[in-house]
This record gives structure tokens, sequence and C-alpha cells, in this order.
């Protein structure tokens, strides 16, 4: 069976975000199959990343937390448990 060209349109049509999340899979799979001295290079670059837009954005925190009041729990929360587990590395 042929499909019009219209039908082929709308299976490639793909959002942003969409796409990011497949992105973001992709590299969760590929990271659990890495080697060990590459994960702690990788690791050590996303905590540069991270300690980088905590510096950033760190002024923003508390109005941010007012406007997103339903998030910010939640948010809290992670960070709580990144912390921990950024204080059990040696």
């Amino acid at each position: 069976m042929v499909k019009s060209k219209f039908e082929v349109a709308n299976i490639m049509k793909i959002t942003t975000t969409q796409l990011k999340k497949m992105i973001r899979e992709e590299l969760f799979k590929e990271a659990s199959y890495m080697d060990p001295e590459e994960l702690g290079k990788v690791l050590e670059y996303q905590l540069g990343i991270l300690g980088a837009a905590i510096r950033k954005h760190l002024k923003y925190s508390a109005k941010w937390a007012e406007k997103m009041h339903r998030s910010a729990p939640a948010t809290i929360r992670m960070v709580d448990t990144l912390t921990k587990i950024l204080m059990k590395m040696k």
C-alpha cells in the first residue's frame, strides 16, 4: 500500500521535546555500557555543567520557588538526594 505524501510527513514529524527525550534515552543506554574510566570522565563533565548552572542561577532560585510552588518540593527532594550522593563520593 502506497502512502500519500501527507501521511509520510506526519510520521516523520517530531517535536524538539520528543527529540531531546530520545537523545537522553540513547545516552542513558550508552552510559550503562561505558568503560569505567570513560564513565568517570562523563560524570566529571556533567558535574561541571551542574556546578556552572548552580552558580549562574542560584540568585533566581527563591523567585522560581515562589512562582513554581507546586514543583519546588520535588526539586528540593532531588537536590537533597543528589547532595547526599555527592557527599558519599570520596
